[in-house]
């Protein structure tokens, strides 16, 4: 008999995730898996079927908990699988390493879907998504996967399918779901906000670019340049500037950290086209005023102290007419209100759209706007981490 009735907890995860995350995972203080035990009748640590995952069977027996694994690729298969195993027809979703999840809300969450007997219940834009997950039913993962096939809606670039990351079907095709609409989230206060920042500042790394392939994908297809110049302003990995350098005369990979460069150089030692360099895109002297077609520039501006002068810069460096793409992360009203700075301190400011508009408009003219919602590119009113402007240089 399926536990309709029951609080039911899937916890995404990847051996990967211990790799980058270990100490997150393992700490039983603020360890996700072991803080949930409190508030959920079945928890389910769920993963592919690759021998690596052994490390999630592992910590699984060690928690105390389920760990079930499925279709390697297919996520929405995996899942479908997962909860008709367990008899499960509404359950809640999160990431393994999302410790600041508020266990309550979530079971709060469970018990309106349920009560409402839809498919899946959608939290306010401006919450914060790492503070709770994906509460839906298994109604809602047969709907996602019959759509998975379906052309996307016009303007929508999709990096992932929905056979990969299912619950983006609610921002791509809403209209194909019964959907909850929660508008009250919880508020925390600044002491929680000073904790929860602590965790974050000594356990989160970096991530590495490789997770903004998507973005560059999606720069590739708006810039006009072909074969043009093209910085790429905190580079990172360089695997961005490596693929905008395929379809480009010459690419400048640049990046703060002169260790990283270094790798860059000796990885990409045999592009030619792409040159590696170590500058403070804070200083207008890096790059020839006049001598870009264009600058694409993810998830760095944020990082500026300045980032007035870094948008005067990007201005300063393009041609007549070059166009610039800029990604930033979108900052959350919820939970934490009126803190008035990120949550982590790696990020000196988030943007508010209109904010971003204000600063763009003195260098720019804003051609394009995307919004940011699980890898996909749609909509701006349908944000929920980042957004995404197609600017070019005024005249």
């Amino acid at each position: 008999m399926a536990n309709m009735d029951f609080n039911n907890l899937l916890i995404q995860t990847h051996w990967s995730d211990f790799e980058s995350y270990g100490e997150i995972i393992r700490d039983p203080d603020i360890s996700i898996a072991n803080k949930a035990k409190r508030y959920f009748d079945t928890i389910v640590l769920v993963c592919g079927d690759t021998p690596e995952n052994r490390v999630v069977r592992k910590y699984a027996e060690e928690m105390g908990v389920e760990c079930f694994q499925g279709d390697l690729w297919d996520v929405s298969k995996r899942f479908n699988a997962c909860m008709k195993k367990y008899g499960m027809i509404y359950a809640a979703r999160i990431l393994n390493y999302h410790f600041m999840v508020d266990c309550a809300f979530l079971v709060k969450c469970l018990e309106i879907l349920r009560s409402e007997k839809r498919d899946y219940l959608v939290l306010p834009r401006n919450f914060d998504m790492k503070f709770a997950g994906d509460i839906f039913s298994l109604s809602f993962l047969n709907k996602a996967e019959a759509l998975s096939t379906r052309e996307c809606p016009e303007k929508a670039f999709t990096s992932r399918s929905l056979s990969f990351c299912p619950w983006a079907a609610v921002d791509l095709f809403p209209e194909f779901f019964q959907l909850s609409c929660l508008e009250s989230v919880p508020v925390y206060g600044l002491e929680k906000f000073k904790a929860i920042r602590d965790v974050v500042n000594r356990y989160y790394p970096e991530r590495a670019r490789l997770n903004d392939m998507p973005a560059y994908k999606v720069a590739l297809s708006l810039l006009e340049s072909n074969r043009g110049i093209v910085a790429d302003i905190a580079c990172g990995h360089g695997d961005g500037a490596a693929k905008l350098s395929r379809f480009n005369e010459l690419v400048f990979g640049i990046d703060y950290s002169r260790k990283q460069i270094l790798e860059n150089q000796r990885r990409f030692s045999e592009v030619n086209n792409l040159i590696f360099f170590s500058g403070d895109a804070s200083d207008v002297k890096i790059l020839q005023e006049n001598s870009l077609d264009a600058v694409v520039s993810i998830h760095s501006m944020e990082h500026f102290r300045d980032d007035v002068r870094f948008l005067t810069n990007c201005s300063k460096w393009l041609k007549k007419g070059g166009q610039m793409v800029l990604e930033v992360p979108l900052s959350m009203k919820y939970p934490f209100t009126d803190i008035g700075r990120p949550l982590g301190d790696k990020h000196i400011r988030e943007y508010e759209i209109k904010q971003l508009y204000a600063k763009c408009e003195s260098y720019f003219k804003i051609e394009n706007i995307f919004g940011v919602s699980r890898g996909n590119y749609i909509a701006p009113e349908k944000a929920r981490n980042a957004v995404m402007l197609l600017l070019r240089k005024k005249i």
